[in-house]
């Protein structure tokens, strides 16, 4: 674990193409590709899916899913 985290030290994430849509008035669901670059390189491509609900005037996120799609 501790290799895999320096690996990432440094590192920025980039989303692309977000997707929002509403499947109801409390819940929602964003779509959106994650990259993760370091010194102008791609590191890891992932595919992210995001599950939020409004609960008391508040967005919550409940689940979120991450495919890496290389």
């Amino acid at each position: 674990m501790k290799q895999s985290v320096q690996h990432y030290l440094g590192a920025e994430k980039v989303f692309k193409n977000r997707v929002i849509r509403l499947k109801d008035d409390d819940q929602a669901v964003v779509f959106y590709e994650q990259l993760i670059k370091k010194e102008g390189k791609v590191l890891a491509r992932l595919f992210t899916i995001e599950n939020w609900q409004s609960t008391n005037g508040e967005w919550l996120l409940v689940r979120e899913t991450e495919e890496q799609i290389n």
